[in-house]
């Protein structure tokens, strides 16, 4: 689907660093409007005044972690912009690693706040003006932690899963207002959230997942163009919504969604049945 490019609005949390930063870089390079949010204001000053001769970039800097402060910010930039075209929902924390029984229960609600309900509440704050305008695209960042048991990593695991049952859900409700909502997989990126992983130690986050992150670190990672590539697709498809798709391992870029996409089960939270 060809855009009026200079006319869509894309509503970016995350973007100060990691792949966040190379979401904000993609889009600034073809010209949308973008809306920036992250709790790093210093951060997205600096980004203000980086692409000031590009772009006028509109930020606003609030801690995702406390959701009761998203109202103000939401209101604002409703009122300022009259209309969402595209959410990105990017932040995303581990949480405390380790242990379920020895993490720290309010940093484990803290990463649930940021990972699943500030992400639902961005998408139930820009819902209203989509349906309005009959046209919308929900691009939800999840990981890996959807797809399979995540020890030590209880807190990223089940807000991730949750987030991706959510967009499900929503999928279904929106299908007769042309908006739709997919949840991605990036893949294993050399981020800082896996210097983080590692900085936590062989002993909370487990010695073979360690291993494996530590094989990550010196091989580089994936890398972000698939995972930019397949945002792209998702945002200028009109047919996919209501999947989570993995960047690396699914063959999206190849795949005919027109008659695949009739089997709902398809790159879905289900249970195996024997």
């Amino acid at each position: 689907m060809d855009f009026e490019i200079n006319k869509k609005n894309i509503l970016l949390t995350g973007a100060t660093k990691g792949l966040g930063f190379e979401i904000l870089n993609y889009y600034v390079s073809k010209g949308y409007n973008l809306i920036l949010i992250s709790k790093n204001k210093k951060k997205l000053l600096n980004l203000k005044k980086k692409y000031k001769k590009i772009i006028n970039l509109n930020i606003f800097a609030v801690d995702l972690a406390k959701v009761e402060r998203l109202n103000n910010t939401i209101k604002k930039i409703i009122k300022k912009f009259k209309k969402i075209d595209i959410l990105i929902n990017n932040a995303g924390v581990w949480g405390p690693i380790g242990n379920f029984d020895k993490n720290n229960w309010k940093k484990w609600l803290e990463a649930l706040n940021i990972n699943l309900i500030s992400s639902s509440y961005l998408i139930k704050s820009v819902l209203p003006i989509m349906k309005k305008n009959n046209f919308g695209r929900i691009v939800q960042l999840s990981g890996g932690g959807a797809t399979s048991p995540m020890p030590n990593f209880s807190s990223y695991a089940v807000s991730k899963t949750a987030v991706v049952r959510l967009v499900e859900t929503i999928s279904e409700e929106c299908r007769s207002f042309n908006i739709n909502i997919n949840a991605v997989a990036p893949g294993p990126m050399n981020t800082n959230m896996l210097n983080i992983a590692l900085k936590s130690g062989k002993e909370k986050v487990g010695e073979n997942h360690y291993n494996k992150l530590l094989k990550q670190k010196r091989k580089g990672g994936v890398g972000f163009y698939r995972t930019l590539s397949l945002i792209d697709f998702l945002i200028r498809n009109r047919k996919v919504s209501g999947k989570l798709i993995s960047a690396i391992w699914d063959p999206w870029n190849k795949m005919n969604f027109k008659k695949k996409i009739k089997n709902k089960d398809i790159y879905t939270l289900r249970r195996k049945l024997i």
